[in-house]
């Protein structure tokens, strides 16, 4: 019987319900494994961090910001690629690579422009 590769895991944070189940069912049929939080308190208390390859974060949350978020996650051990959903502009997209951001992302998410960037 042929093995299964496994599937990549991404953690997903976004506070708008809408964007949120959106997002997760596109990279769900894409073959992803995602994890969805709609607050950075629920994402650091992920258990299975360890396992996460790809953070997909929304630059505003209803209980902080996604370059904090990431710092904090990255203070836990954290290390893989993280990529910000905002309204992308220039000082946006040099914060953003300054925290460790590989991508930003526009809102609403274009489907070819996140599988993009996932692809990267």
């Amino acid at each position: 019987m042929p093995s299964r590769a496994p599937r990549e895991r991404v953690l997903l944070v976004d506070s708008q319900d809408e964007s949120r189940r959106a997002l997760q069912l596109l990279l769900q049929g894409c073959g992803m494994e995602v994890r969805a939080f709609a607050s950075a308190a629920a994402a650091m208390a992920e258990a299975t961090l360890d396992q996460i390859r790809t953070l997909l974060i929304a630059r505003e949350l209803s209980d902080g910001d996604a370059i904090h978020l990431l710092r904090q996650l990255a203070l836990r051990g954290w290390k893989g690629r993280a990529i910000l959903i905002g309204q992308s502009h220039a000082d946006l997209d040099d914060e953003a690579r300054a925290a460790g951001f590989a991508h930003v992302v526009k809102k609403p998410v274009g489907r070819l422009e996140l599988l993009g960037a996932l692809a990267r």
